[in-house]
């Protein structure tokens, strides 16, 4: 998967120690998820910081 933007921290070392079909739906759905978060936040940044936060 390509992504335009520098990502904020390694996405690998935050799903690690999650169950595998998890971590294919994290891989398959983060940029959908990051680019509907960029119409409500306004920037980059903060979407993917609270995708990667209610992945977490």
């Amino acid at each position: 998967m390509t992504n335009d933007f520098p990502r904020s921290r390694e996405i690998t070392s935050m799903t690690a120690g999650l169950p595998a079909d998890f971590r294919a739906f994290h891989q398959l759905h983060r940029k959908a998820y990051i680019d509907r978060a960029m119409v409500y936040l306004g920037n980059h940044a903060d979407a993917e910081e609270a995708v990667d936060a209610a992945f977490e």
